[in-house]
């Protein structure tokens, strides 16, 4: 990686005769995770010893958002590549070439999430950092296509030499093969060049700055990232009533009832799956003394205006309330769709994070009656 950052065109010629291109994005993207999502990942892993359904599911994601991002470098750049190859054109090399771009978007993008990560705010804005970090990747991507054009060139030299040697050939060829390999630094400069090993600690160090600057920030910060502990009161709330009707709902007013509280967004597909399952259990759980409550958690990204005229078109069998932020914030949500089922004496019984079938909520509900 360093030397496709300091010598691309020379580092490229090697990816496309050897490969590794797309093997150093996949790679890219788990230092990503670790280093500018360990927030995420700590809270992820911390959910994996706690009563949540889907915490596995939320561990995976983390590395699929990380993985997005070079997914939007590298897929274009492979297309691109592949167009303008024209007769020198090979997919699968092509697809390591492009994979290649991402070195230099990830450096760029890394330095801007460093800084924002020692900052401990969005002091760059994903706008800012884009535009160099695509400006990087199109350099490196005219450089590949270079190398592919090559490519006739270097089949026709393979041609040339393929023929049968005559015999001032195979003498003059036998001395060499016969020499001994030289020492290691004899003919050459001994170690890295310079430009290599700079170009190899420039990104060593923005991964080590957004390493340990999030890490600070989640060890500061590790009470507010676990989740929500089996048999702890569940945090009460008043919060407005965003389906037509007046007025607020507590969560005091629903104690002495098994609750199931459904964190919800306009904009989440999950969730808009989820309104027929939800439909069902609360058909068949609420007759039995289930208490259902939505809470609306767009956050700002959906207007009032818009929500109600979700819940027009999607209509709610139970209330729903529209949070403010202070609701997700004391459950701890992270994900959405997440279902946090609440016992009759008001502790958390279980919490549910993205798509989850009738049947595995049912079955907490029923063990949640069986309850005292």
């Amino acid at each position: 990686m360093g030397a496709l950052l300091s010598s691309p065109r020379a580092a490229l010629a090697r990816l496309d005769a050897q490969g590794g291109g797309f093997r150093d994005a996949v790679l890219l993207t788990v230092v990503g995770v670790v280093a500018f999502r360990f927030q995420q990942l700590f809270e992820a892993v911390l959910g994996l010893g706690q009563p949540s359904q889907g915490s596995i599911g939320h561990l995976v994601g983390v590395w699929a958002n990380e993985l997005n991002e070079a997914v939007v470098v590298v897929i274009p750049c492979a297309v691109l590549l592949t167009l303008l190859a024209g007769r020198q054109r090979d997919p699968a090399q092509d697809l390591e070439l492009a994979a290649a771009c991402y070195t230099p978007w990830f450096l760029v993008r890394g330095l801007a999430r460093a800084i924002n990560a020692v900052a401990g705010e969005r002091v760059l804005s994903d706008v800012i950092s884009y535009v160099p970090a695509a400006a990087a990747a199109l350099a490196i991507l005219v450089q590949a296509l270079l190398v592919i054009r090559a490519r006739s060139n270097r089949a026709a030299a393979a041609d040339l030499r393929s023929g049968p040697a005559s015999p001032a050939e195979v003498s003059a060829s036998e001395p060499e093969a016969a020499a001994p390999a030289a020492p290691a630094g004899v003919g050459a400069r001994a170690g890295i060049p310079f430009g290599i090993l700079g170009a190899t600690l420039a990104l060593l160090a923005v991964v080590s700055v957004g390493l340990i600057a999030n890490a600070v920030w989640a060890a500061r910060r590790i009470d507010i990232l676990k989740p929500m502990q089996r048999g702890k009161d569940a945090p009460d709330f008043q919060l407005p009533r965003i389906d037509g009707q007046p007025g607020k709902l507590g969560l005091a007013s629903l104690r002495g009832k098994v609750v199931l509280l459904d964190f919800w967004a306009t904009w989440c597909p999950p969730c808009i799956e989820m309104i027929p399952v939800m439909e069902d259990l609360h058909r068949e759980w609420h007759p039995r003394g289930v208490e259902f409550v939505g809470v609306n958690s767009d956050g700002g990204q959906a207007s009032d205006d818009e929500i109600r005229a979700f819940l027009v078109k999607h209509p709610s069998p139970y209330p729903m309330v529209i949070d403010d932020g202070s609701a997700n914030s004391a459950y701890r949500i992270r994900a959405l769709p997440q279902f946090v089922l609440i016992g009759r004496d008001g502790t958390l019984l279980r919490t549910f994070i993205g798509f989850t079938s009738r049947g595995q909520l049912g079955t907490a509900l029923e063990k949640a009656l069986a309850l005292p």
